[in-house]
C-alpha cells in the first residue's frame, strides 16, 4: 500500500514552508522541503538556478526531487514551491495523497512576503500583488485541481493559519467536507457581498457584478438563474485567453457542471460569419439543447460573438458575459447589442439579445498592458460627456496610472455602467434614446473599418468625440471651452485626440462614404449624435457638410486644438 503524504500547494510566499514545519512537529512527521533538497543538492539557491540555468532545469530538477520526496516510505509533511503543479507529471504524482491547498489573496501574500522579496526570482521588477495575481489566474484551478483540502489564511495570523490547519489535517473526512463546503460557500458570499451591483431593467432584466472576485460567483449565478447541472455550458474565449477558458472549464467541472471551451481567433478578427459558423458547429457538436448557457469570456468582440451566437443557436439559449477588458465592461457586455462585422461596415448583421448576468472581474484587468486598459477609458468618458459628469471629475482629478487602478478604476466602470444600464432600459432596440450611446462613434467605425482594424475601437472612439465636439462647436451647440475639455480629458488618459499619421492617403472623401453606411443614416442622410452642452446629447439629421469636413481637417495628425 502506498505511504499518503500531506502535501502542501499554493502560491509562493503564502506559507507553505513555515507552516508545513509547524504541521510537521503536530503530527509527528519529518518535513520534505523539496525546494531545500534541491539546494542541497546543487549547492545553489533558487535565485541562483534561475539566473544561471534558466526555470525549466528549475523545474527539472524540482521534478525529481518531488519524485524522491512522494517515494518515500515515511509519511511525511511536504511543502512544494508555488510552481510545482504546473507540470502533469507533478500533478499526477501527487493522486493518492492528502494535498491541501493554502489559499490566500495576493494582497495577503504580497505582505507576507514584503521582507524577503529579493529571494524570490519571479518577482524581479515586478510589483508583487500584480504578480501575484497574474500567478494566481493562471495556477488556481491546478491548486483545486490536485487539492483534496482548501484552507483559506486571509486575515488569519501564523498562529491562527497554523492551528486551522492542524485542525484540517486531524477532523475527521466526512466532518472536513463538510466544514469545507460550509468555508467555501461563506467565501463565496462575502465576495459577493463586496461586489458592486447594477440592475439593468428592461424587457429581459438582468445583473452587473462588478469588482474583484465577481468571475467566482458564476457557479452560483447559474444556480439563481435557475440551471441545473445536466446544462450543457460552453464558454466561448479568445486563443489568448485559453488558460483562463481552461481554468473557468476546470472549475465548473470540479461543481458538478457539464462545461466546455470554445476557442475563437483574437480580437475583430472573430467577428466574421466564418467564426460563426465554426461556433454553431461546435455547439452542435457538444449537443447544446434549449437549456444550455453560452459564457462570453474576453474583450468586447469576443462578447458580441459570443452573444449572437447565444442568440441564433436554437433561436436563443443562455448567455453569460464576463468580460475581461474595460472597453469590454463599458461597452460590449452590457446592453444586449450582438453581431458581427461584413465587408460594409462593422456589427451591421446582428441581434438585440440582453444577456442573464454579466459578471465584471476586475482581476482580469491586472494582467492588461496599460495600452490596452486605457482604451475603455474611451467609452468611460464618452459616458461622462452624455450623462454622468462626475465620471468627467474623476478622470480630471486623477493622473493616467491612478485612472486604471484600484478604486478610481472601479468607480468609473460603475458610474458608466450605470448610464448605459439607465439608457438601455428604456430603450432596449435603439428606437430613440440608446442611439445617445453612439457618441464619437460614426467618425470611429469608419477609421476603424479604413484602417482594418489596425485601430483600436477605443482609439477610434477617442478620436470620434473630438470630430464629434468639433461639428458641434462649427454650430454654436458646444463653447471653445467645452471642446477644449474633450481633448484634455481624453489625452489625459493616454488617449489619441486626432487622426493616425497611415490613414492620411484616404482623404475626407472615402472617410465620408463610410460613414455614410453607419446604422445611424436614415433615408440616405447621415445623422449624428452631437452635444448641445455637455451632459445634453441630441441625433442631428441636418448636418452641414462644410462642418464635417472643417471638424475632419481640425483632427490632422499632431493636432492639438483648432
Amino acid at each position: 500500500m502506498k505511504t499518503q503524504h500531506i502535501v502542501l500547494v499554493g502560491l509562493p510566499g503564502v506559507g507553505k514552508s513555515t507552516m508545513g514545519k509547524a504541521l510537521a512537529t503536530a503530527t509527528n512527521r519529518p518535513l520534505v522541503d523539496t525546494d531545500l533538497r534541491i539546494k542541497a543538492q546543487t549547492g545553489k539557491t533558487i535565485n541562483e538556478i534561475f539566473a544561471q540555468q534558466g526555470e525549466e532545469t528549475f523545474r527539472n530538477l524540482e521534478t525529481h526531487a518531488i519524485s524522491k520526496a512522494l517515494e518515500s516510505p515515511t509519511a511525511s509533511v511536504i511543502p512544494l514551491g508555488g510552481g510545482a503543479v504546473l507540470r502533469e507529471r507533478n500533478r499526477q504524482m501527487l493522486q493518492g495523497h492528502r494535498v491541501i491547498y493554502l489559499q490566500a489573496s495576493p494582497k495577503t501574500v504580497a505582505a507576507r512576503i514584503a521582507n524577503n522579496v529579493s529571494a524570490r526570482p519571479l518577482f524581479k521588477g515586478s510589483d508583487p500583488v500584480v504578480k501575484l495575481q497574474e500567478l494566481l489566474n493562471a495556477r488556481e484551478y491546478l491548486y483545486k485541481q490536485v487539492a483534496t483540502d482548501v484552507l483559506n489564511t486571509d486575515g488569519m495570523t501564523f498562529k491562527q493559519s497554523t492551528d486551522a490547519l492542524e485542525r484540517l489535517v486531524f477532523a475527521d473526512p466526512v466532518a472536513r467536507n463538510k466544514i469545507s463546503q460550509i468555508m467555501q460557500a461563506a467565501t463565496i458570499s462575502r465576495q459577493r457581498e463586496a461586489l458592486r451591483r447594477v440592475d439593468v431593467d428592461g424587457p429581459r432584466p438582468y445583473q452587473v457584478l462588478i469588482g474583484q472576485g465577481a468571475s467566482a460567483q458564476l457557479s452560483h449565478t447559474l444556480v439563481e438563474l435557475g440551471y441545473s447541472k445536466s446544462t450543457q455550458i460552453a464558454i466561448v474565449h479568445p486563443r489568448l485567453l485559453s488558460t483562463a477558458a481552461y481554468a473557468l472549464a476546470t472549475q465548473l467541472v470540479q461543481r458538478g457542471w457539464n462545461a466546455d471551451a470554445l476557442a475563437v481567433p483574437d480580437g475583430e478578427n472573430a467577428k466574421n460569419v466564418e467564426t460563426l459558423a465554426g461556433l454553431w458547429q461546435g455547439l452542435g457538436q457538444m449537443g447544446m439543447g434549449r437549456d444550455g448557457v453560452v459564457i462570453g469570456l474576453g474583450g468586447g468582440a469576443t462578447t458580441d460573438l459570443a452573444g449572437f451566437a447565444a442568440a441564433t443557436w436554437l433561436r436563443g439559449v443562455g448567455l453569460v458575459q464576463m468580460p475581461t477588458t474595460v472597453l469590454g465592461t463599458v461597452d460590449a457586455a452590457v446592453g444586449g447589442k450582438t453581431g458581427i462585422d461584413t465587408v460594409h461596415g462593422k456589427n451591421l448583421v446582428g441581434a438585440f439579445y440582453p444577456p442573464q448576468a454579466v459578471l465584471a472581474d476586475i482581476a482580469y484587468f491586472d494582467s492588461l498592458p496599460a495600452s490596452v486598459a486605457r482604451q475603455g477609458l474611451a467609452e468611460v468618458i464618452k459616458c461622462g460627456f452624455i450623462k454622468d459628469l462626475r465620471i468627467l471629475e474623476l478622470v480630471a482629478d486623477n493622473d493616467a496610472q491612478q485612472l486604471l487602478k484600484g478604486e478610481v478604476l472601479t468607480q468609473l466602470i460603475e458610474r458608466s455602467v450605470k448610464v448605459k444600464a439607465d439608457v438601455v432600459s428604456q430603450d432596449l432596440y435603439e428606437g430613440g434614446l440608446r442611439e445617445i450611446l453612439n457618441y464619437g462613434h460614426t467618425y470611429a467605425h469608419a477609421l476603424e473599418k479604413l484602417s482594418d482594424f489596425s485601430l483600436s475601437h477605443g482609439q477610434a472612439v477617442s478620436i470620434g468625440c473630438v470630430f464629434a465636439a468639433e461639428v458641434a462647436r462649427r454650430r454654436g451647440m458646444l463653447s471653445d471651452a467645452e471642446v477644449a475639455l474633450h481633448r484634455l480629458l481624453l489625452s489625459k488618459a493616454g488617449l489619441p485626440i486626432s487622426r493616425p499619421d497611415n490613414l492620411e492617403v484616404l482623404g475626407w472623401h472615402k472617410l465620408r462614404e463610410v460613414m455614410s453606411s453607419d446604422k445611424k443614416v436614415r433615408g440616405g442622410k447621415l445623422r449624428m449624435v452631437l452635444l448641445n452642452g455637455l451632459g445634453n446629447p441630441v441625433v442631428v439629421d441636418d448636418l452641414d457638410q462644410s462642418h464635417l469636413r472643417a471638424a475632419h481637417e481640425a483632427l490632422a495628425p499632431g493636432s492639438k486644438c483648432r
